[in-house]
């Protein structure tokens, strides 16, 4: 609810500017509500996740496989991968280091790609 108020308190965004506004005041609340932080390379991987649904017409992971993931893991790959933010960007609105950022990533979608 913070991010909205955030946004509707704005009265000089431009039009074109209003959905990547509020998916970054959106963000950088979740990260304040959330702070995720990475993980220590050497502890224990977590289980294998379940990618694959039969049933699933696209056949990819749904949203329980991605909520499976680490917080630090799950936000980059959503900031990474599908809102396509740039490695530096994500390591700076989660106050990491792009290599954590970059192995993060990397870890995330190799766990999303598993098929049991």
């Amino acid at each position: 609810m913070a991010g909205i108020e955030a946004c509707a308190d704005q009265k000089r965004v431009f039009s074109e500017w209003v959905r990547a506004w509020t998916i970054r005041v959106l963000v950088e609340n979740a990260i304040r509500e959330l702070t995720p932080r990475p993980t220590r390379s050497n502890a224990p991987s977590q289980p294998p996740l379940r990618t694959r649904d039969s049933t699933s017409p696209t056949g990819y992971f749904d949203a329980d496989t991605l909520l499976g993931l680490a917080d630090f893991d799950r936000f980059v790959f959503v900031l990474r991968v599908l809102e396509g933010y740039p490695e530096n960007e994500c390591a700076l609105l989660l106050g990491s280091s792009r290599s954590q950022v970059r192995e993060a990533c990397t870890s995330a979608i190799k766990k999303l790609a598993r098929i049991d």
